[in-house]
């Protein structure tokens, strides 16, 4: 991978990160007390997490053999809907229902998913060396970068919350 590319990347991220976090600005602080009582049970749970993340690809692994990219970007808004639906069972079980602000993850998310959409898509469709013509493909690239911030969002928050475990110790 070029230094290049690796900058981009960064860049990328940064920028994601910088707007998610302006975000949580908005977001109604909560202490401890709010939270339901967690059992090492419910830790247990997050050890489901990677076969829920599986379960949302394979469900539609099949459309994105087929070429058509009609048939891929519908296959990876089903993927976006199923990890959202992951992220929102991780969000109701571990944290108070207010944690995230009004509506919870769900509504957060609903919040920065058109704003990051827009800037993915303008990142993979507009750059001046193919404008007006860089093609479907880059716009199913800019989904598979929103999906990729929720699987990473998801990844973080497991790591996170297993450093609380009493299941997950080292």
């Amino acid at each position: 991978m070029t230094d290049r590319l690796r900058a981009r990347r960064f860049c990328t991220a940064c920028v994601v990160v910088a707007f998610f976090a302006g975000q949580a600005l908005f977001l109604t602080p909560v202490g401890p007390a709010a939270a339901a009582e967690l059992t090492a049970d419910s830790y247990r749970e997050l050890d489901t997490v990677p076969d829920r993340m599986a379960a949302c690809t394979d469900a539609v692994s099949d459309s994105y053999e087929t070429g058509d990219a009609e048939q891929i970007r519908a296959a990876m808004s089903g993927e976006i809907t199923c990890l959202k639906e992951v992220l929102a069972f991780i969000a109701e079980t571990f944290y108070a229902p207010d944690a995230f602000g009004p509506g919870g993850i769900t509504a957060l998310l609903q919040r920065v998913s058109d704003p990051l959409g827009q800037m993915f898509y303008v990142l993979q469709t507009e750059p001046k060396a193919c404008v007006p013509a860089c093609g479907s493909l880059y716009g199913i690239q800019a989904l598979d970068m929103y999906r990729r911030f929720l699987v990473t969002l998801i990844l973080d928050m497991t790591e996170r919350l297993k450093d609380e475990s009493p299941v997950h110790t080292e």
